[in-house]
């Protein structure tokens, strides 16, 4: 009783919660007066008339406690040695990563604050350990928490998770991605002007976000990515110090203006704002952040002209535009990108001639230009120049004329994608130099005579797509070597009169049939930024196309 009386006076918990047998207080309460062998002291007697100390290592097990059962702490995937008979800052273990290094997995760190006899929980670290439930509001008590760590929790669910934040004033690092969180981002938010990186990204969170948010001007990493949220982008730029900004797959809108990048992201490194209804004309200065590396802005509605690059940007190696209604060329300028690796300007109204400076970006790794209206025009020669390409899309680009040999020096393809242009003649035997090739799509043309036999070098391919041409002859040179092995090979095999023999094909179309391998097949290379984790995620579109985009 004298415990639950301590609990109740201090307002860690409600008398209810505490009586409640069902309750993560109730059971947390009954462990530590009747359960825990540690056997911690009360900091005061409750009838001794002192006055309550509320942050203690008592109030802090106890919470740490109520933490355990509100999120299914016997389900964890780890136990952390939690609930052990010690010091609940003991409550952690050490995991060597693939790559060497250790991570601290639980209470990762107690420190004796100054004016404090005790030592009291700094860091609560907990990412993909199957938590379940939602974050009790007890954790407020964690009073000197720095860093909460507690991301890829699928089933750390609800709004409520958000409420015992409020005062972990000391709080610099928040990170809860890939949870489940819903309803808004609370007001009170915007009093923790301690916190650094915040992460919310891949939740359920929607609506607008408090305006008090955008007085947490210490912020160097916010990731929002992945949620309903709304609201204007301007409000974004009061936000100075931010080096990382991912606001991807939202609802935000309005323009970007100039004063963003020349007063606001100044030094900003990673920025990604796709997939929002962000609108208007790119402002002139975009390029003027010397800082920025990774620049994504795909999935809305620009327009205009890309802006030049006025001087040399040597930091710059990302650079996503494409699915929006940009129009005009690359500029000349693109040159003073000087380490570009990334480049994608696909499904715009982008108009040709390249510039003539493209031959001078030779360290583009991927390079993006399909389905923009451009005019009839061949390969252009400036592609041979870029050896250090993985990948190279210039799917419905109107291309006509040859596959040009000089195709086969590309040998660090990965990618090739010259889907539904107009291209005539026979394939290349050069082709077959592309030995790293895991994905070749010729389909979709109009090209001539046999699968060329140096495909056999090919033993890399996963996708092959060679149907919708005037091919001939058999694919054994395919369906015979044992060492290619295909997920999806398509050619024009289908009866009535096939016009190539294969016995290993995925999918046989025929001219009769319109609506054979009728997708998009769109390249979709797609890095994940935030929260320094980088991966690189490949997949396709295999939405259908409407019948008057298929040639």
């Amino acid at each position: 009783q004298k415990t639950i009386d301590y609990l109740v006076d201090i307002g860690i918990s409600t008398r209810e919660e505490l009586e409640d047998p069902s309750s993560p207080q109730y059971q947390a309460a009954d462990w530590i007066a009747n359960v825990d062998e540690y056997q911690i002291a009360l900091p005061v007697e409750v009838d001794n008339g002192s006055d309550l100390i509320p942050h203690t290592p008592f109030t802090e097990r106890y919470a740490l406690a109520v933490f355990y059962y509100a999120t299914f702490g016997n389900s964890w995937k780890y136990g952390l040695k939690f609930m052990e008979a010690v010091d609940h800052c003991e409550w952690f273990m050490d995991f060597i990563t693939t790559s060497g290094s250790m991570v601290r997995m639980g209470v990762a760190q107690c420190e004796t604050p100054s004016g404090f006899e005790d030592n009291l929980v700094h860091k609560l670290v907990m990412p993909n350990n199957g938590l379940a439930g939602s974050i009790p509001k007890e954790i407020s008590f964690l009073h000197r928490l720095t860093h909460l760590v507690l991301p890829f929790n699928a089933d750390l669910v609800g709004s409520s998770s958000l409420d015992g934040l409020h005062a972990l004033t000391y709080l610099s690092d928040l990170e809860l991605q890939y949870c489940g969180l819903t309803g808004q981002i609370p007001e009170f938010m915007g009093n923790l002007r301690a916190l650094t990186n915040v992460g919310f990204g891949n939740n359920l969170l929607s609506g607008p976000l408090p305006s008090s948010f955008f007085g947490l001007t210490n912020l160097e990493l916010l990731g929002l990515d992945d949620n309903a949220l709304t609201g204007p982008i301007g409000p974004f730029g009061a936000l100075t110090n931010l080096k990382s900004l991912y606001l991807e797959d939202n609802r935000f809108s309005g323009e970007l203006t100039s004063d963003l990048f020349s007063d606001g992201w100044t030094n900003i490194v990673e920025l990604d704002l796709s997939v929002n209804i962000l609108d208007g004309p790119l402002p002139s200065n975009l390029f003027s952040v010397t800082t920025m590396e990774v620049l994504d802005i795909h999935g809305n509605n620009f327009v205009g002209p890309i802006p030049e690059i006025t001087v040399p940007h040597d930091n710059l190696f990302f650079l996503a535009l494409h699915e929006n209604k940009l129009d005009w060329r690359i500029p000349e300028t693109i040159n003073n990108l000087v380490n570009l690796a990334h480049l994608d300007i696909s499904k715009n109204n982008m108009e040709i001639p390249f510039p003539s400076t493209f031959p001078e970006m030779t360290t583009l790794r991927y390079l993006f230009t399909g389905d923009n209206p451009f005019e009839d025009h061949p390969i252009p020669e400036w592609v041979a120049s870029m050896t250090n390409l993985r990948e190279l899309s210039m799917k419905a680009n109107r291309l006509t004329g040859t596959i040009p040999a000089f195709i086969g020096g590309l040998t660090r393809l990965q990618v090739l994608d010259l889907d539904r242009n107009s291209l005539t003649g026979p394939i290349p035997d050069e082709i077959g130099l592309l030995t790293g090739v895991d994905t070749l799509m010729l389909n979709r043309n109009l090209l001539t005579g046999t699968i060329p036999d140096t495909f056999s070098l090919m033993n890399d391919l996963d996708i092959l797509l060679l149907d919708s041409n005037e091919l001939t002859g058999t694919a054994d040179v395919i369906c015979q070597n044992a060492n290619i092995n295909l997920t999806q090979f398509v050619t024009d095999c289908g009866e009535p009169n096939p016009e190539i023999s294969c016995t290993c094909c995925s999918v046989c179309c025929h001219d009769s049939n319109s609506t054979c391998n009728n997708f998009d097949w769109h390249v979709n290379l797609d890095p994940i930024w935030e929260y320094g984790f980088q991966r690189v995620v490949y997949s396709f579109s295999q939405n259908l196309l409407p019948p008057e985009d298929t040639p």
